[in-house]
């Protein structure tokens, strides 16, 4: 018997959620709509304190003073948002894992769970993308270039982070 489950946002998914641009929440409903996983949204904007803290902590490879402007800034990191900019009003990505317990064992960052969602929401990008729906597409942290090899061709892996792109 194949049981049909329905995921719906946590409440901190859906405070993260609030803070996408519109594209990328149609993409995360539907992505988490069509999921066999349950898919917790872990981090939509964020300050550039946040990010010169994770780039000091080499979780990123951004570092906020390189960059002359804030709108320098966001054009190559994608979660950090400038109110006075329509374009740059919400985050344009987002982290996220999975809900994920297996006998105990928290599988909510196993590649395997991360790159499940992140061909769900590729997916979805594409299905809305061709519907009309939204106007971009994603890049996957397992496949920035987007030639289709996963992980080992990839310069810094961010297995759990998508953002828009414009076709």
């Amino acid at each position: 018997m194949v049981k049909n489950i329905v995921y719906k946002w946590g409440k901190r998914s859906q405070k993260v959620k609030e803070t996408l641009h519109a594209d990328l929440q149609k993409i995360v409903d539907l992505g988490l709509k069509n999921s066999a996983v349950d898919i917790v949204l872990v981090e939509g904007a964020r300050t550039i304190e946040k990010q010169s803290e994770y780039f000091n902590k080499g979780l990123s490879k951004i570092n906020p003073a390189s960059y002359k402007s804030e709108e320098a800034l966001c054009k190559v990191a994608k979660h950090i948002t400038i109110d006075s900019i329509d374009y740059y009003k919400f985050s344009r990505a987002v982290d996220f894992c999975a809900y994920a317990l297996h006998n105990g064992k928290n599988l909510s960052y196993d590649l395997t769970h991360l790159t499940y969602i992140s061909t769900v929401f590729e997916q979805a990008a594409i299905q809305l993308y061709k519907a009309g729906e939204i106007k971009h597409l994603l890049r996957t942290g397992l496949n920035w270039d987007g030639d289709g090899v996963l992980k080992y061709d990839q310069s810094f892996l961010d297995a759990p982070h998508v953002e828009l792109i414009k076709p």
